[in-house]
């Protein structure tokens, strides 16, 4: 995975925390899963879960890199 992007530092903001309750509240998002796509901000995200696919986030899908 680590080939496949390129690891950035994040900082955590309120704007951030909020959006991942929205998720959680709109979309049943677990707090791991709406983090995950709050701390991408809109780029491409790897995860085999599909819960992403639900809020247009771009995947890479890992089950097609296996």
């Amino acid at each position: 995975m680590l080939g496949l992007v390129k690891v950035k530092e994040s900082i955590i903001t309120v704007e951030m925390c909020l959006g991942a309750a929205d998720l959680m509240n709109k979309y049943n998002f677990t707090a791991f899963d709406a983090f995950h796509a709050m701390l991408c901000e809109g780029d491409i995200i790897i995860s085999s879960d599909k819960i992403y696919d639900k809020i247009g986030l771009k995947r890479v899908k890992i089950e097609e890199r296996i």
